[in-house]
């Protein structure tokens, strides 16, 4: 595999995950994916880095040699998607909510809580509902201007089930306005493919004479 098609595998998702999260980030509502999706599009995004960056390269080197071939990388990524279903699975009890604030956050779960049957306290981590024996945990961030919340206890899936459209109908009550965080995601995202692409090509000697040339037409160099 050449250094541009790994440069382009690593680059290319990570920069689709920024910008996804600028998107998130960038509308007038706050935004609710469900925890699978959510950490599909992380893993999708960290995969190609994983996979194709230094580490996954260190780690095919020492067991099968460098360079290695189209069947051991085919192998590496099959484990990594196979790693990433798994835990993605597992996150089906959690919705992560972006473009919100921390007491947003907390005031839209405590009002879709509030719909349901049952009678939900404030806890420690989030709310609960003891004769239910079932809670959900809200851990909010406030730099990133997100949360998420999941379900826990004696029937979790149907609890979250249940909460998932009290929750965006919930939500389409907080007016948000784009923000900063929107925009620094946006830049990650050029950054992330750019930059790499950069480097590459100045690196290159040809390109580097290439641009020596140019730079001296326009009498800069």
């Amino acid at each position: 595999m050449t250094i541009a098609t790994q440069i382009a595998l690593t680059a290319t998702p990570l920069a689709f995950y920024f910008y996804a999260l600028s998107l998130f980030h960038g509308g007038k509502r706050p935004r609710m994916v469900g925890g699978p999706v959510d950490f599909g599009l992380l893993a999708f995004g960290l995969g190609g880095l994983v996979a194709f960056g230094p580490f996954g390269r260190a780690v095919l080197g020492r067991l099968v040699g460098d360079p290695a071939g189209l069947p051991a990388w085919s192998i590496w990524v099959s484990l990594i998607v196979l790693w990433s279903l798994v835990l993605a699975a597992s996150a089906s009890l959690r919705v992560t909510i972006y473009h919100i604030s921390p007491e947003e956050l907390d005031q839209a779960v405590r009002e879709a809580l509030g719909t349901l049957e049952g009678q939900f306290s404030p806890t420690l981590t989030g709310f609960e509902d003891p004769a239910r024996k079932a809670g959900v945990t809200v851990k909010p961030s406030r730099f990133l201007r997100s949360g998420t919340v999941e379900a826990y206890g004696h029937s979790p899936n149907v609890l979250i089930r249940e909460l998932k459209p009290k929750l965006r109908a919930t939500l389409d009550r907080f007016p948000q306005r784009s923000i900063g965080v929107s925009i620094a995601m946006f830049g990650l995202s050029c950054a992330t493919i750019f930059m790499p692409i950069t480097i590459f090509l100045l690196a290159n000697p040809r390109t580097k004479e290439a641009l020596r040339s140019w730079m001296q037409s326009l009498r800069w160099w």
